[in-house]
């Protein structure tokens, strides 16, 4: 089937793609999908567990694993009968492995929120609530992580089974909402539990 030519129009014009007049087809223009209209209020990590997160995380990449060597070599060297002063080697890549990992904690959470649509859908948005992708997962689970013990937070996570079109090796990776206080976590679990009831009632 020839589909003729095609003319992109802007929201001013209806926001659709639409077949050229002339054109005789079968296609039938479609709307675009309109942005989620969002109810209640947003749901922000705490901003200090941002930060202790990215200090907790910094042991578990690859360049605290570096900095970890270099520790058990400093003190190798020390109980070689070295100075302490070589103690002081340790203080610049302790500095850029925790800087680095704030920072990075910082770029994935500072400024996130999540918000739920009329529907019950977790939405991750960026600022002003600008909506990034709509998290939908098959588990959603709390954790308490080191940061979560010490700010008396909660974790979400939201874990995918596992395509039947991957053939990787590697486990799915779940999305981590952070540090939420105890009632935006309870929130996030207890709508995802109702959808996956309504969902799973026979009609």
């Amino acid at each position: 089937m020839t589909y003729g030519s095609v003319r992109a129009f802007d929201a001013d014009n209806g926001g659709w793609l639409g077949i050229a007049e002339g054109v005789d087809s079968e296609w039938k223009p479609q709307p675009l999908e309109e942005p989620p209209q969002f109810v209640g209020d947003p749901i922000r990590p705490r901003r200090a567990g941002v930060v202790f997160g990215g200090i907790t995380n910094a042991w578990s990449s690859i360049l605290g694993t570096w900095t970890a060597l270099l520790a058990l070599f400093v003190l190798g060297m020390i109980a070689l009968g070295g100075t302490p002063a070589i103690m002081w080697w340790l203080v610049p890549p302790l500095v850029v492995l925790i800087g680095v990992s704030i920072l990075d904690n910082a770029l994935r959470y500072w400024w996130t929120t999540y918000r739920f649509d009329a529907t019950g859908r977790l939405w991750e948005c960026g600022r002003n609530s600008r909506p990034h992708r709509c998290l939908e997962a098959a588990q959603y689970r709390s954790v308490r992580t080191r940061t979560d013990r010490l700010l008396g937070t909660t974790t979400v996570e939201l874990k995918n089974e596992r395509s039947k079109y991957d053939e990787s090796d590697s486990d799915v990776q779940p999305i981590t909402i952070p540090a939420l206080v105890d009632p935006d976590a309870t929130r996030v679990l207890e709508t995802q539990s109702e959808i996956d009831a309504s969902t799973s009632r026979p009609t």
